[in-house]
């Protein structure tokens, strides 16, 4: 039983006795201003409360109100205070200045830095093929290459030694990846064909844009085409069977289109075999 319950039996005792029926109405409508004066007073004492924790005790905050502390030269000093010395003012500095002390961001087909030198993962997976270069790129050559390491199938979502289609940098050292892409053969569906890639990229000299694609087809093929915007077609700008055996991995690179949004609209495939859109078969990110 609530103490509302507990008001409204209250209230039904007092009322007189009589012998018709008791007004219930107005016991309802006694019941109900009850309510009402227990809802405004919780109210104002909930704003009370949250007064209460809004109001600090001290600000401690870079740049806020100097803070104070005891002198500790002994107590003589007692009850006296010495202000901390505030630190020297920091130049203000917008977006735009510090983005002219930064070095501009350049790409090549896949990798792309925005400071030099650019960093990236070394590779630890086993290179399976061959790798096919696909250009300079701070000083190292930019590569395509297939690495099978310890991963996911993500045809049944568990861990999988797989082969996974990279993109890198080679010094003649070391090789550094700089894209995890897809997955020949463990792809959702094992795809016959796949892409990645198609983003707005700066051009090495600042003055224009670029697009970077690689991908993969099932089965060895002397050539892969793409479907340029005006409906022609071309080879892509390399291609090998020997990155994975049974594939043919390739990568291509070419003009931004003014009216493409954020991808290429491109389509990649073989003559007579699968072929597919980069908005349609392919991933970003």
């Amino acid at each position: 039983m609530t103490s509302h319950h507990d008001e409204l039996d209250r209230l039904v005792a007092a009322e007189p006795a009589a012998t018709g029926s008791p007004d219930l109405t107005a016991i309802r409508h006694a019941g109900r201003r009850l309510r009402t004066r227990r809802r405004i007073v919780t109210g104002l004492a909930s704003l009370a409360v949250v007064g209460a924790i809004g109001v600090p005790t001290a600000l401690v905050a870079s740049g806020g109100p100097e803070a104070t502390a005891p002198d500790p030269a002994g107590p003589a000093s007692a009850g006296q205070e010495k202000t901390r010395p505030r630190p020297k003012d920091v130049e203000s500095r917008t977006l735009e200045d510090l983005l002219e002390d930064t070095e501009p961001s350049v790409c090549g087909v896949m990798a792309c830095r925005f400071v030099r030198p650019a960093e990236y993962t070394k590779e630890s997976g086993t290179v399976v093929g061959e790798v096919l270069p696909m250009g300079t790129f701070d000083g190292g050559t930019e590569v395509l290459y297939v690495a099978r390491l310890r991963g996911v199938d993500l045809r049944t979502s568990e861990d999988a030694e797989v082969d996974v289609l990279m993109a890198g940098i080679d010094d003649g050292r070391t090789l550094r990846r700089t894209v995890w892409a897809v997955q020949p053969g463990t792809e959702p569906g094992d795809p016959d064909l796949r892409l990645y890639g198609g983003s707005k990229a700066a051009d090495a000299d600042g003055e224009g844009h670029h697009y970077g694609v690689i991908g993969y087809v099932a089965g060895e093929h002397d050539v892969v085409e793409v479907t340029l915007p005006d409906g022609s077609t071309r080879p892509v700008s390399g291609s090998s069977t020997g990155v994975l055996p049974g594939w043919t991995a390739f990568y291509d690179t070419g003009a931004w289109v003014d009216e493409w949004e954020s991808r290429a609209d491109l389509t990649y495939g073989v003559p007579g075999g699968p072929s597919c859109s980069t908005l349609t078969c392919g991933s970003i990110g």
